[in-house]
């Protein structure tokens, strides 16, 4: 089975094809300047590297958030253009979870912690296996200011898991790194890995290979995929603001 991924959530957005759990080759673009022209056409350009025709994607994988507000309504604008097109399901995946998928070393717990606007972050963690993704923390918008808090509670929670060490990425780590040496109320233990934060870019490979795995009640067609909609957690700053 061949699966379209399609991953525009953060700055570093990204396409790919997986068959048979494995990443048969991916796209990357800045998704700040993508539209779904544009997508498709790296789509294409994909297709037409492999060998691949449109025909042959039997399903897709896009992330839905969270993450850029433009970014996420391009990328799911078009695996729906797409889906409809083809007569193909959708299968919908959280960004963190994928990228925690990607990054855990096996069944390794990873915390996801993406920086957004105004001091705030979109983290979760938890780690994969055959059964799926566990939560140690819940996908959710945090303030940079109460980190020591909620990376204490994810490290704690793996503990309680037998999942240490906790693989802590994305692209806040740096300003996460100062925020828990600075408070001194906690120091860094050893099972917590602080990793570098390009580490978590576009992860187009991993959503494909999700989707792939996905059950039958996970995809989306007809009324369904037509209310599926992103996963912000946090409303655009103009439409908060007031602007047009």
């Amino acid at each position: 089975m061949t699966v379209l991924g399609i991953d525009t959530s953060c700055l570093l957005g990204g396409v790919a094809l997986a068959r048979q759990g494995r990443v048969l080759g991916e796209v990357r673009t800045n998704a700040r300047a993508s539209t779904s022209e544009r997508i498709l056409l790296q789509i294409d350009e994909l297709l037409a590297g492999l060998g691949v025709t449109r025909s042959e994607i039997a399903r897709i994988g896009v992330a839905i958030g969270p993450g850029s507000f433009t970014g996420l309504r391009v990328g799911l604008a078009t695996a729906k253009g797409l889906a409809i097109g083809l007569d193909r399901p959708v299968v919908a995946l959280s960004s963190s979870e994928a990228r925690a998928c990607a990054l855990g070393a096996g069944d390794r717990a990873v915390l996801v912690a993406t920086s957004h606007r105004r001091g705030e972050v979109f983290s979760r963690a938890g780690w994969c296996d055959a059964g799926g993704f566990h939560d140690l923390l819940e996908e959710d918008s945090r303030t940079m200011g109460d980190a020591a808090v909620w990376v204490r509670e994810a490290h704690d929670a793996a503990a309680r898991a037998g999942r240490l060490p906790l693989l802590c990425t994305g692209d806040a780590v740096a300003a996460l790194r100062e925020i828990l040496v600075e408070s001194g109320t906690w120091p860094l233990p050893a099972t917590l890995v602080l990793a570098p934060g390009e580490d978590a870019g576009a992860i187009p490979g991993a959503i494909a290979v999700l989707a792939a795995g996905a059950p039958e009640d996970r995809l989306l067609t007809g009324e369904a995929l037509d209310a599926l909609e992103p996963v912000y957690l946090r409303g655009s700053v103009a439409r908060r603001s007031g602007r047009p």
